[in-house]
């Protein structure tokens, strides 16, 4: 399924998703919803790589993040809209389905940077209006460069059964030293190591350093 072409049955992964780290470090419109503006974007809008080429065509492109380890970087899209794997999976064989329900939903307002937001829900216009931009740039690149552009997947040859197996092999993909702080902290700096003394400290929802 991940490295099978999608007149083959598959959902043609690897033609953005290739190489030693899963990514071929260029920019693509997903069509995945718009919750926000990007930094420096005028409105409520995120350009995406636009913002740096001035060129329309790279409205609403993100760079194509690396699979090592993804099991364990979420929430994924640019935005940090879906938060787990199944459901982005889900969006690449059916974008417009997969977006329509989270815009239904307004899944958005249960995302953690949300949460305390009361605003969040009167918002939904705004992140429909733009999410359907975001689709409509994905349509667009579709027709203006298909060999650089997301897949047509046929949702027909995608068995429900291979979401989970997309999901496992993702999995796999996992150094097994991240699952477990007392492997990689070796590698976390201490707060005074940070040199410009800015360091971002994570922790969870207790307190306790992630």
């Amino acid at each position: 399924m991940f490295f099978r072409r999608t007149n083959e049955g598959g959902a043609q992964c690897a033609q953005c998703h290739s190489g030693d780290f899963f990514t071929d470090e260029r920019h693509h419109a997903l069509g995945f919803p718009q919750v926000g503006p990007g930094p420096g974007d005028p409105g409520s809008n995120d350009l995406g790589r636009a913002r740096q080429t001035g060129n329309s065509i790279d409205r609403q492109s993100f760079r194509t993040p690396s699979l090592l380890n993804v099991e364990l970087t979420a929430p994924y899209g640019h935005a940090g809209a879906y938060s787990d794997l199944e459901t982005t999976f889900s969006h690449y064989v059916l974008p417009e389905q997969t977006t329509g329900d989270f815009l239904r939903f307004r899944q958005w307002c249960a995302l953690a940077p949300f949460l305390s937001q009361s605003t969040c829900i009167t918002a939904a216009a705004t992140v429909s209006t733009n999410t359907q931009i975001a689709l409509a740039q994905m349509r667009a690149q579709r027709t203006a460069d298909a060999a650089n552009a997301m897949p047509v997947v046929d949702p027909n040859s995608v068995p429900f059964e291979s979401i989970g197996q997309m999901t496992a092999f993702l999995h796999s993909l996992t150094d097994p030293c991240l699952r477990t702080r007392t492997c990689f902290q070796r590698w976390i700096p201490t707060p005074d190591e940070a040199p410009d003394g800015l360091q971002l400290n994570a922790v969870n929802a207790q307190g306790n350093p992630l």
